[in-house]
């Protein structure tokens, strides 16, 4: 059974930009459907053209996940047209469905107009730290950033992911201050840690191999 079945079936995944928001949509999605559940990703990143949910549709086809995305996704157009088809996830009960969020506030006012259907639907809200990303290094940085998100997108953040590393220059003492870093934010927010993010085995770890250009590159 996958971790992502548990709590709303709705669920957004937000953070700064660069920590990796995409990668955890992705695999998440995948894993929900590996369980035998349907699943939907809904790219909703408005900010960035590119590293996009999108520019894995051919994967996320081919295991049966569901794609939806603005129109003009994967151009440099980034015009944040958003189709009304994307409001068919919130009538679909049986679909499990993680919005893809743009980095920062700016990314996560995309989702108050989406307000009303989340409040009907009820959703969770992931918060994904990586703390050797820029304004995330403190905790007092990152207090900051899931206020503004929360602000913005008008939704209360449910858990933190922690998401630690440097990209092949990953160590296990990176892993380890990453880890003391994201439970200090989660003691000092009162928002639990839902997992670990890793992709070499860890107890307790949720495994992804990376299909997407590190967006820091």
């Amino acid at each position: 059974m996958s971790i992502w079945n548990q709590g709303h079936r709705i669920k957004v995944i937000a953070g700064h930009y660069g920590s990796g928001k995409t990668e955890i949509s992705l695999a998440a999605a995948l894993d929900i459907r590996s369980s035998g559940l349907p699943a939907a990703v809904v790219d909703l990143d408005i900010v960035n053209p590119f590293f996009r949910s999108a520019e894995q549709s051919e994967l996320l086809k081919s295991a049966g996940v569901e794609l939806f995305a603005p129109d003009f996704a994967l151009t440099a157009a980034d015009i944040p047209i958003l189709g009304p088809e994307i409001l068919s996830v919130f009538e679909r009960d049986d679909l499990r469905v993680l919005f893809d969020v743009g980095g920062d506030d700016a990314g996560a006012a995309a989702l108050g107009r989406y307000r009303p259907q989340f409040q009907r639907t009820g959703c969770d809200m992931y918060i994904v730290v990586n703390p050797f990303r820029p304004r995330t290094g403190t905790v007092e940085d990152t207090r900051d950033m899931i206020d503004r998100i929360e602000r913005r997108a008008r939704i209360g953040a449910a858990y933190l992911i922690d998401n630690t590393n440097l990209g092949d220059e990953t160590t296990p003492q990176v892993l380890s201050e990453g880890r003391r870093m994201v439970d200090e934010v989660s003691r000092a927010t009162g928002i639990p840690v839902f997992c670990r993010v890793r992709t070499a085995p860890e107890e307790g770890a949720f495994l992804i191999s990376r299909r997407l250009k590190p967006e820091w590159l």
